[in-house]
């Protein structure tokens, strides 16, 4: 009689047990992300998940955005340079904060430094979007406005008017790799991929030229995932530009 008890204790504890990891996994796959990422569900790829390595997950966005629409979406769109990490969060979502310089600005008004963040941190990222570094240079979908600027504040500790998050974040955004005297746009992946394909204003570079390239990208990034599209900067940032230009005119 005694046994039976045990071998009941033990089984209602270990369904207890169970209930009580199925409940966790649902609450951290259903993070509250509020307006930055819009993130639907995220699955984890890492099996050694530690203290010094950060886990590794796949991503699902609510929004799937098109070149068009992320075109029309941003308040800015931009040429920039991570200079100074600031910050991150692990409250409602992953996220890390850096100053970036701004080199060029394609859509919006002039601005010459911005607080980005980026979806993923030290202790969660993207598989194939590793957290930015400093000297990152990249075109960048941009929404800004008071809520984000708050995030920052609560992140940095200082007061924030300049403070965007990235539309799309790797669907949308263009790594910048420079050959010799000239620069490159790299699209590593994303939903953007059939407008850019079908776009005869873009000329997709192949061969020799592309491999040099993304190789040299991949030299500072080796985590950035394979890459799809390589195109002339000047070409990109202007297919861009005319985009923007007859989405105002409307």
């Amino acid at each position: 009689m005694e046994i039976k008890k045990v071998i009941v204790i033990f089984v209602v504890f270990c369904m207890l047990f169970v209930c009580a990891g199925c409940n966790n996994t649902e609450a951290e796959l259903s993070e509250d992300t509020s307006e930055n990422a819009n993130v639907i569900n995220e699955t984890s790829t890492d099996t050694e998940n530690n203290a010094r390595r950060p886990m590794i997950i796949s991503a699902s966005f609510e929004t799937a955005y098109t070149l068009e629409q992320a075109i029309e979406f941003s308040d800015l769109i931009a040429d920039i340079t991570i200079t100074e990490w600031l910050g991150e969060s692990s409250i409602n979502i992953h996220s890390t904060f850096f100053t970036a310089q701004v080199n060029t600005v394609i859509k919006g008004e002039h601005i010459e430094t911005i607080t980005l963040k980026q979806f993923g941190n030290s202790k969660r990222i993207t598989d194939g979007y590793p957290v930015f570094k400093n000297g990152d240079r990249m075109i960048v979908f941009l929404k800004g406005g008071q809520e984000i600027n708050e995030q920052a504040q609560s992140v940095t500790g200082t007061e924030c008017d300049n403070a965007f998050w990235i539309i799309g974040e790797f669907m949308t955004l263009f790594y910048i790799s420079e050959v010799g005297e000239a620069l490159y746009a790299v699209y590593s992946r994303g939903t953007m991929s059939e407008c850019l394909m079908r776009n005869e204003l873009l000329i997709n570079i192949d061969g020799e030229l592309k491999n040099e390239v993304i190789g040299t990208l991949r030299e500072n990034n080796p985590s950035i995932s394979e890459s799809e599209y390589v195109f002339n900067y000047n070409n990109i940032a202007e297919v861009i530009m005319d985009i923007a230009s007859k989405g105002a005119e409307h």
